[in-house]
């Protein structure tokens, strides 16, 4: 693909994501409205999302695909390969202890996230419990991270992209069936649409892992022995990571401020939602097809050359 063709790829897959994510919390505001259920299950959702923006939404691909591509030039597919399965081993080690430890310490999740909710009161138990339900998506996300990054690497932008819309039709499908079965704020609503976050992870991962299946390479295995490259991978990760989570922090502080506030929670979920409507579709576009263009630029020895032919074409 060209350079244009993957940014328009990528650009009006994450836009149409944006919608329908839109018309997704459209549809969550009209069922649980702002109130203490709604409280509860936004709070609750600061963890799955918070993971999902530092994560499945691309903020690994920066330091991944460069370092992939350098293992690539200098030990083959077989060195890049090895690579990937030691970072999928690690990211499948960590995350999933921190699902099971988000799963066993959920009330302590909730004090953290939420302190002005009343332990023992019904958001905070609420709270509890969707935290729980929610904890397998941590896992997920981070497979979906890596498998996005490889496919990035390879310029393969078209699974990626429309990974994420598949995600968010998923949680759509979840919020029109419990739209349509009349459900109004009850606490097994607040269930269903936990799940749905758990269901629109699997969604992401299957069209990212079929997409993985079909490269031409021997399928990944995890290993979970780092190798030098893949340590100093995850400290390139670092700052990241950081930097791409930064708004999703900015709102987790903002909700354990609002959360003493009835209704404060979810007031400001959506105001955020809104706020983010139409922020990210060219940033993103543009970030995930540059990243492996100015990565082989520069370890072919012509970044000046490679900057000046990406930026005309632009």
């Amino acid at each position: 693909m060209s350079l244009a063709r993957n940014i328009a790829t990528v650009g009006s897959a994450t836009l149409i994501s944006r919608l329908l994510g839109f018309f997704r919390d459209v549809g969550i505001a009209a069922i649980l409205g702002a109130g203490q259920l709604s409280d509860a299950y936004f709070a609750a959702l600061q963890i799955p999302n918070l993971f999902r923006r530092l994560l499945a939404e691309g903020a690994l691909n920066s330091a991944f695909v460069p370092m992939w591509m350098r293992i690539e030039q200098e030990k083959g597919s077989n060195g890049a390969r090895r690579y990937a399965e030691e970072v999928y081993g690690v990211m499948l080690l960590a995350l999933g202890t921190f699902a099971i430890l988000c799963w066993v310490f959920s009330p302590l999740v909730v004090h953290l996230l939420a302190p002005g909710f009343r332990s023992g009161g019904d958001r905070f138990n609420w709270a509890v419990d969707y935290v729980a339900i929610s904890s397998p998506y941590i896992a997920i996300a981070g497979f979906v991270a890596v498998s996005a990054s490889i496919l990035n690497a390879k310029s393969l932008v078209g699974a990626v992209s429309y990974g994420i819309v598949i995600f968010n039709c998923v949680f759509l499908t979840f919020v029109c069936f419990v739209w349509f079965l009349g459900l109004g704020a009850e606490v097994n609503t607040g269930r269903v649409l936990t799940i749905a976050i758990v269901a629109a992870g699997l969604g992401q991962l299957i069209v990212v892992g079929t997409a993985m299946l079909r490269l031409p390479s021997p399928p990944i295995r995890p290993r979970f022995v780092p190798s030098p490259d893949t340590r100093r991978f995850f400290m390139l990760m670092i700052p990241g990571v950081i930097a791409g989570g930064i708004p999703q922090l900015k709102l987790m502080a903002g909700a354990m401020v609002a959360s003493s506030s009835q209704a404060g929670v979810s007031w400001l979920y959506y105001a955020n939602r809104l706020y983010e409507l139409p922020l990210g579709v060219v940033s993103i576009a543009i970030a995930s097809v540059m990243v492996p263009l100015i990565a082989s630029g520069v370890r072919a020895g012509e970044p000046n050359s490679r900057r000046r032919r990406t930026i005309t074409r632009l």
